[in-house]
């Protein structure tokens, strides 16, 4: 069935009502105005409209896919040629000046400062130096004799010992828990369709939402955000950590992807934390 014989038994509202796309986008793959649509918005509506109505789109993904090609690679031409010549113009006027600065500060030191001047500067000399050290070695010394006078005995020291080695080892298992604990959270979480598969995510925090289709793994940074996940009928994986959860039932699905791992949801659920009705 073709895009044509779909319009002919049902209207764009009927067609938008049962796949969740609105009439605007539906109207714009009928038109082949695909300027108003991105790349991965129109694969993906495509994909919908032949899961629901059992059809071919064959010919209008042929026609979408040849127009995202050309207008990418013309977008691709003019990536701001100008701006980076301008910045290599910029870069070698800013190397030159500070090398002339450096250059007369050196001419400067030398020819101003004489070797009496300069000597002012210094902090410390050598008779000054030579005499702290034999202050401090002396110091040393006297401490270690008064250290070494009133030393309690050897049972003493042994039984300190025993006890700071035991606060060490407590201290280690410690830090190997903690550490332990943070490698267990989720930094990415891999999305790994079986065959080409549309999902749609929406950032809890900033409510923004943005649609992909794919037939490669994605990765889902959870590192410092959590989402919220629908997908379309197609099989499909999740990788988390070195564990799989696979879906292949041949229905839509509904999660929370975060730190804490992939949750399953309801659609009632995905609904009441912000998820959108339509796409």
């Amino acid at each position: 069935m073709q895009l044509s014989e779909i319009l002919e038994e049902n209207s764009v509202k009927a067609m938008s009502q049962k796949t969740n796309i609105s009439e605007q986008n539906i109207e714009a793959l009928i038109e082949d105005n695909f300027s108003v649509l991105t790349k991965a918005k129109a694969l993906g509506f495509i994909s919908i409209i032949e899961r629901d109505y059992h059809a071919d789109l064959k010919d209008v993904r042929e026609k979408a896919l040849a127009y995202y090609e050309v207008h990418t690679k013309e977008n691709s031409v003019h990536l701001g040629l100008p701006s980076i010549e301008e910045q290599k113009g910029r870069s070698k006027w800013f190397v030159l000046l500070v090398l002339g600065l450096l250059g007369y500060a050196t001419w400067y030191f030398f020819t101003q400062f004489d070797q009496k001047t300069f000597s002012t500067l210094l902090p410390f000399n050598e008779n000054k130096t030579e005499k702290s050290l034999n202050e401090e070695t002396l110091e040393k010394d006297l401490s270690i004799g008064n250290a070494l006078s009133t030393a309690p005995k050897k049972d003493t020291f042994v039984k300190k010992d025993i006890v700071l080695t035991g606060l060490n080892t407590n201290k280690k298992t410690e830090e190997t828990e903690v550490n332990s604990s943070l490698q267990q959270l989720n930094v990415n979480i891999r999305l790994v369709p079986q065959k080409r598969l549309w999902f749609g995510l929406i950032d809890l925090t900033t409510g923004k939402r943005d649609q992909f289709s794919i037939s490669s793994p994605y990765e889902i940074d959870v590192s410092k955000k959590s989402w919220l996940l629908a997908t379309n009928t197609a099989a499909f994986s999740f990788i988390n950590n070195k564990e799989t959860q696979e879906y292949n039932d041949a229905k839509e699905h509904y999660f929370k992807v975060s730190k804490e791992g992939v949750k399953h949801l309801t659609k009632e659920e995905y609904f009441a934390l912000g998820g959108w009705k339509k796409w």
